[in-house]
């Protein structure tokens, strides 16, 4: 055999032996490792915002274990709940404690409130939120909030459009001081005494911002321009379907704190959906729970349209 032919078969048989010699290192050194989640440790969960025209509204409930996650979810203890602002002290009334499904288990979730009338708010002082658990004297406290300016409407317009059954509301909204940083802006539209038809849309009314909110997070504008939709067909309470021509519309400035947490929760992929996103928990105002309490200043209006 020609030697050149040698050397050349050798040199062959020679890599291919480096090449599954690699392989199976590579799969030698590739180890599975057992991962134990941490232990379930009950957290609060505070949520709550106020304002001058509603009053509050806050939800408490206790964390939950992730799926896998050994944990029992204990029920609510006792609290006291309220809004303090310098040496004044505006307690909350509990409203009900029903038992909701969160994924696949049923937790307990706590709903109090406070009339507008019980609850002065003005822009010269800061509030906070206490929350006093009653079976052993821990409080939780947010941080110190300032309520945002009164928007100022300059006008609004509504445009329906029959195909889609959606109307769009178009507000302008006037002047905002150099020094007032507006954080984000709530449009909500809602018809006089109803309940919309379709399911989600009755699951939106519910909440206090529904949809996306529009972040300025700025002042110093003479004008600025929002705007959302809404659905025109509604169950009235004879439960007749039929179009409104009157509406009520909520144009409200929030507070940085709700803000942050709902672009926060706008701008977070599922779970898997991106695996370079960096999994934190959500913004929270709270010392040793979580949430967020904020303030929020709103024109409440009537639209004829």
């Amino acid at each position: 055999m020609n030697i050149f032919l040698q050397k050349r078969i050798f040199s062959l048989l020679f890599l291919s032996l480096l090449t599954v010699s690699g392989f199976w290192i590579s799969c030698e050194v590739s180890r599975s490792v057992s991962f134990d989640f941490p232990d379930y440790e009950p957290t609060l969960i505070i949520d709550g915002a106020a304002s001058p025209q509603s009053g509050a509204m806050v939800q408490i409930q206790y964390n939950f274990p992730e799926e896998g996650v050994k944990g029992v979810i204990s029920d609510l203890p006792a609290l006291e709940v309220s809004i303090v602002s310098e040496s004044k002290k505006y307690w909350l009334q509990l409203d009900s404690v029903p038992i909701v499904e969160e994924g696949v288990r049923d937790i307990e979730r706590a709903y109090y409130s406070l009339s507008p009338e019980s609850l002065p708010i003005d822009l010269e002082h800061l509030y906070y939120l206490e929350v006093r658990d009653l079976s052993n004297d821990k409080v939780y406290e947010s941080t110190r909030v300032a309520l945002p300016p009164l928007p100022v409407i300059e006008n609004v317009g509504i445009e329906c459009h029959d195909m889609y059954q959606t109307c769009e509301t178009i507000v302008g909204l006037g002047p905002v001081l150099q020094h007032e940083t507006i954080s984000a802006i709530s449009l909500k539209v809602r018809y006089p005494d109803s309940t919309m038809i379709d399911k989600n849309l009755r699951e939106e009314v519910r909440k206090l911002f529904p949809g996306k909110l529009s972040y300025p997070n700025r002042g110093g504008w003479d004008q600025y321009m929002v705007s959302t939709t809404f659905r025109r067909p509604h169950h009235p309470p004879q439960d007749t379907v039929h179009l409104e021509r009157k509406v009520i519309l909520h144009t409200a400035y929030l507070s940085p704190e709700i803000a942050k947490l709902k672009e926060e929760i706008e701008n977070t992929y599922a779970l898997g959906e991106d695996i370079f996103y960096n999994i934190r928990p959500f913004y929270s105002n709270f010392s040793e729970a979580y949430g967020v309490f904020g303030l929020y200043n709103e024109d409440i209006r009537e639209v004829v349209y």
